[in-house]
């Protein structure tokens, strides 16, 4: 099947195959350590830089009339662990402030230094931004652990606070 670029209303992009957590249904971990599959630890990478800009230069091309929506949605792994995520969300809502751009997190690594800075580019410099971040938490404090292996309660929490304190919704 030919996609026609004029025809394109959502993308999906996976920036990294990298995940801090260990989800018991995901297929990226081995149900019997939940550690991350060995064939996938051989496989990870992030997009380079050449990769982010190849992506950003196609999303910007003006063939791509009707592009709606993109989508960074966590299948291969968490878009908030690739070290530029931030900057990528931010670089392509300027460039193409019409378009939707929805990303998926479990929000339990280290990041509240990002989620920081996309709070404030939202709240403080672009107000109109169309940056969602869905914060996908399983369970509460005394349950996320079983369904996100991994990640901790304490640093998910810090990260949506810092996200929110920033002005991100």
């Amino acid at each position: 099947m030919y996609i026609k670029p004029e025809e394109l209303e959502q993308v999906q992009w996976e920036p990294t195959s990298y995940c801090n957590a260990n989800c018991l249904v995901c297929p990226r971990t081995d149900k019997e350590t939940l550690l991350t599959e060995p064939s996938i630890v051989h496989t990870q990478r992030h997009s380079t830089l050449d990769d982010v800009q190849s992506f950003v230069n196609s999303i910007v091309d003006p063939r791509l009339k009707k592009l709606k929506r993109i989508v960074y949605n966590g299948n291969i792994g968490d878009a908030m662990m690739h070290p530029n995520i931030d900057k990528i969300l931010i670089d392509v809502d300027r460039q193409r402030p019409n378009v939707t751009q929805t990303l998926h997190t479990n929000g339990g690594g280290p990041w509240a230094d990002k989620f920081e800075k996309i709070g404030s580019y939202i709240s403080q410099q672009n107000p109109d931004s169309n940056i969602h971040l869905v914060f996908s938490i399983d369970g509460l404090e005394d349950t996320n652990h079983i369904y996100r292996v991994n990640t901790k309660w304490d640093r998910i929490m810090a990260n949506a606070e810092a996200f929110i304190s920033a002005g991100g919704i």
